[in-house]
């Protein structure tokens, strides 16, 4: 029995080391030299499919087809270039630029990006986990863990021993020494 839990302990604690490398794999951001990144939804242009505050994780891909709902940078020279739109591929092609259009909106875009514009094309929706993201890089909530830490340090507990008594070799209490000597339980301290 020992021998068959042994055996399965190892087959799941080998698949559990290849699933970590997959997702590592997978998840190897674009940043430095993979494939994946990810974006926050930010107004109401992909509704009902995405919502503000959403997350989006991305993967680049060699071609892009209608109907894939990519996260493109808005090319120079164009309004609003340098910004990030999250939209669905609705025509077009590489060649003469994709077409976009958000879920949501009554039109096309303006623009038309190639896929050298296109961050990657969705493969994961997280929702509302944009928001926890957008408050990880507040430098008002570092500050306030910053003070939080200082404060702690500052202050610490009215529990702690005093420095340099070793409490294994301190005098018994009277109520120890007593139930030691009768044999009775001495009462819980504070009791």
């Amino acid at each position: 029995m020992r021998h068959r839990l042994r055996v399965a302990g190892r087959w799941l604690g080998g698949a559990a080391l290849v699933m970590v490398v997959a997702i590592i794999a997978l998840g190897w951001p674009r940043s430095v030299g993979g494939k994946t990144s990810y974006s926050i939804v930010s107004g109401h242009s992909m509704n009902p499919t995405y919502h503000t505050g959403d997350l989006v994780v991305l993967r680049a891909q060699q071609t892009y087809r209608v109907g894939q709902i990519v996260v493109y940078r808005v090319p120079a020279g164009e309004p609003a270039s340098g910004q990030y739109v999250v939209h669905r591929i609705v025509g077009g092609s590489n060649v003469t630029g994709f077409v976009t259009k958000g879920d949501n909106n009554p039109s096309i875009d303006i623009w038309t990006p190639h896929t050298i514009d296109i961050q990657g094309a969705a493969i994961l929706l997280v929702p509302k986990a944009g928001w926890a993201l957008r408050q990880g890089r507040d430098p008002l909530l570092y500050a306030l863990l910053g003070g939080l830490y200082c404060g702690r340090l500052l202050w610490p507990s009215r529990k702690e021993k005093p420095i340099g008594v070793d409490l294994r070799k301190a005098p018994k209490q009277p109520a120890e020494a007593v139930a030691e000597e009768t044999g009775a339980t001495a009462p819980a301290p504070g009791t």
